[in-house]
């Protein structure tokens, strides 16, 4: 809580609180108080604990135990036959591990009744349940955690029977583990005896399958005959692209010739490039008679009969050129056609050979399949065989496949003694006493400590009162005679030593709760009321500081016995003190806790009609005639009534009254939360003193009641701490 003591700041010797954090967990400092607290608790339990520990040494017998470890047997032919798992009915044979079915298995009547049946004659009264109650049975790995290793105990009281009963359960086991080998290689030879034929009669039906495949298809090997269709294949698939493309070029070809020699059939490149030698004869008789025509028309005309001839004779070879033209076409048209007779012939072989090489391609699949098959079924077929013969030989075998690893020694007690399980009592009572101490302390969230109350309001500590035993009744008052006017108060100006004793024998406040009378005072000091001089020689006091409010956060929390022994601190220093009962809630007043007699005062004071506020019912006490008490009255007021009272203007004038004839007026209120009186009476006063029971109040009430002041915004001087703990 950031509270703002800017107001307050020369009632503080040691300026504003400050706050440190403090780490979660449990102190040295808490762990001792809840000790000191908790001690009737703790030492009951520790000495239950201790008294119980003697109990059982002293009444009980002693107990007897005995033990012996077994190593089972590790994983063989024995224990594990087959591992087969990809046939759909094969039976799995597995090795058993000595786990938790194998060790109740160990305990069982059916085990167990062999040892009972071998004991019973020398003890009559033992039966299966009085055996296996003291019997424990367990297994324990190596280093590795490899191996496990079997370990059985026994205890009883009776030393001998303890000695028999070991014997006689290692024999047992022994023979266990012989007849569970047995049992093993029987079964293992049955499930072998099943196995064999079965895989004999899958080895001919696999080999029946392969034959037929080679009986059908004319072959030893399939690979053998599918490599000479592979390669006829290829060859067929080369020649067909060798005659595509002839193809495309002789379709080419033909293209460029009919179109050459639908332009200029004498002068076709691709009919020379394809011409006969009769071909080539007429272009060659063709040149000759063109040369011939340039020649003769250079001295001849057109008319002339050897041009004439020459004509005829041309026109004559170009149509024989134009037959040997057509010719050369025909030719090519055949060879086109020879070339398309070859694809197609090509095309029907290479599917021919495709559908050749699919089939063998699935019978090879097939065969292949069939005779990996065959070799797995006689790969199995000779393993059983092995297995059977192995299994035949161990079955021969007369010893125990477990090994004793620690034979059973003599009997030992398990008592550690009577000091030690006395100590052992008393240290396992403490832990348990501190655990529920803590668990307590914890679960009530009650507080214990000044250094919690600090973190929970972040405010100073101005005093720390002591746990005080209960004393008798002091009559610090006496009632009130006649009336008594304000001006008529005797003057505190100056210092006047109290005396130890009045005339009447009462006790003064140097012996009035002697063990508290240093922390009143050092709580009056760190509220600046009692200050010394510079010169050092005397007191002086701060004026400042008229009027303070005394509250708690809920009732039973000494707030009223903080006030009053606050008062006469302070009066016995020889300052004019007014302690002024303002709890008008409260059914127990403290006219009655300080053995005074029935008066009015407060509450009669409030509700007068008389102008005037002099004060008839003030209360001088005979030990300190500096200490005086205003009673809160007898009139009895609703609650909303008492609220009322205080928050009125009458109530306003008379503390400004009390202000003016007092050095100090100290208020006991009513407590803080569930209430507003505090809210409307300590704001006219000089400050609030919030105290805090140590051992009554808890953290969350603790919380409430600072929010409630920092919500109503009251001067807060501090914190008065009321050790309350026993």
């Amino acid at each position: 809580m950031n509270q703002n003591f800017t107001n307050q700041k020369g009632y503080y010797l040691h300026g504003s609180p400050t706050v440190e954090n403090t780490e979660g967990g449990l102190s040295y400092f808490d762990l001792t108080n809840t000790i000191v607290r908790r001690l009737p608790l703790i030492a009951s339990i520790t000495i239950s604990m201790t008294a119980l520990a003697f109990f059982k040494t002293s009444f009980l017998p002693p107990v007897y135990v005995a033990s012996f470890e077994l190593l089972p047997e590790t994983i063989n032919v024995e224990t594990k036959v087959t591992s087969i798992d990809d046939i759909k009915d094969r039976e799995k044979i597995t090795e058993v591990d000595l786990d938790d079915i194998q060790l109740k298995i160990l305990k069982s009547p059916t085990t167990i009744s062999k040892a009972v049946d071998t004991l019973r004659a020398k003890y009559p009264q033992l039966n299966y349940q009085e055996l296996v109650k003291d019997l424990t049975v367990e297994f324990i790995r190596d280093s590795q955690n490899q191996k496990n290793v079997l370990s059985v105990t026994y205890e009883h009281a009776n030393k001998q029977q303890v000695s028999d009963v070991i014997k006689v359960l290692t024999q047992t086991y022994l023979d266990y583990s012989a007849n569970t080998r047995s049992e093993g290689i029987k079964r293992g030879i049955d499930v072998l005896d099943f196995q064999i034929p079965r895989v004999t009669k899958d080895i001919e039906r696999l080999e029946n399958k392969m034959q037929r495949l080679r009986d059908e298809y004319n072959f030893i090997e399939p690979d053998v005959s599918l490599t000479p269709i592979a390669d006829r294949t290829e060859l067929i698939n080369q020649e067909q692209d060798q005659v595509t493309s002839e193809l495309q070029q002789m379709r080419l070809k033909l293209r460029n010739l009919e179109y050459e020699l639908s332009n200029q059939p004498t002068t076709s490149p691709t009919a020379i490039d394809l011409a006969t030698p009769r071909y080539q004869g007429l272009l060659n008789q063709l040149r000759e008679i063109d040369i011939k025509l340039s020649q003769k028309s250079t001295i001849y005309s057109d008319q002339n009969a050897e041009i004439q001839v020459l004509k005829e004779e041309r026109q004559r070879i170009v149509s024989l050129i134009e037959q040997a033209a057509e010719i050369i076409q025909q030719k090519l048209v055949n060879d086109i056609k020879t070339l398309e007779n070859r694809q197609r012939l090509a095309q029907s072989q290479s599917a021919k050979l495709q559908s050749q090489l699919k089939n063998w391609s699935t019978v090879s699949d097939d065969y292949t399949k069939f005779q990996q098959d065959l070799d797995i079924a006689k790969s199995q077929l000779n393993e059983f065989k092995r297995k059977k013969e192995t299994l035949l030989v161990d079955a021969a075998k007369q010893q125990s496949p477990w090994q004793l690893l620690a034979p059973a020694e003599e009997p030992q007690s398990n008592d550690i003694g009577v000091n030690n399980r006395l100590l052992l009592g008393s240290s396992l009572g403490l832990i348990l006493g501190l655990g529920v101490a803590l668990m307590l302390d914890k679960t009530q969230k009650t507080i214990y400590s000044s250094a919690k109350i600090e973190e929970i309001t972040n405010l100073p500590i101005l005093g720390h009162i002591p746990h005080t035993p209960t004393r008798k009744q002091l009559q610090l008052f006496a009632p009130a005679k006649g009336s008594m006017d304000l001006k008529r108060l005797p003057s505190s100006d100056i210092y006047r030593e109290p005396d130890n004793t009045d005339n009447k024998g009462q006790l003064a406040f140097s012996e009035f709760l002697c063990s508290s009378t240093e922390a009143f005072c050092s709580f009056a000091a760190n509220l600046g009321l009692l200050n010394f001089t510079t010169d050092s020689k005397s007191l002086e006091f701060d004026t400042s500081l008229k009027s303070i409010a005394i509250t708690s956060t809920i009732s039973g929390e000494g707030k009223s016995t903080v006030a009053l022994n606050l008062a006469q601190a302070t009066a016995s220093m020889g300052r004019r003190v007014l302690l002024v009962d303002a709890d008008l809630r409260s059914k127990v007043r403290l006219t009655e806790s300080l053995g005074l007699e029935s008066a009015t005062g407060l509450k009669n004071i409030l509700s007068q009609n008389e102008p005037s506020l002099t004060l008839k019912h003030i209360q001088q006490s005979p030990i300190n005639n500096n200490l005086f008490f205003l009673s809160s009255g007898f009139n009895e007021l609703m609650s909303y009534e008492s609220s009322l009272m205080l928050a009125s203007g009458r109530m306003h004038l008379l503390m400004e009254e009390l202000k003016c004839n007092f050095d100090l007026v100290i208020y006991d209120l009513c407590a803080l939360v569930g209430y507003a009186d505090v809210n409307l009476l300590a704001g006219k006063t000089d400050g609030v003193i919030l105290v805090t029971g140590l051992g009554k109040i808890d953290t969350s009430l603790l919380t409430k009641a600072v929010e409630q002041l920092k919500i109503s915004n009251v001067p807060v001087l501090g914190i008065a701490v009321n050790d309350l703990t026993k």
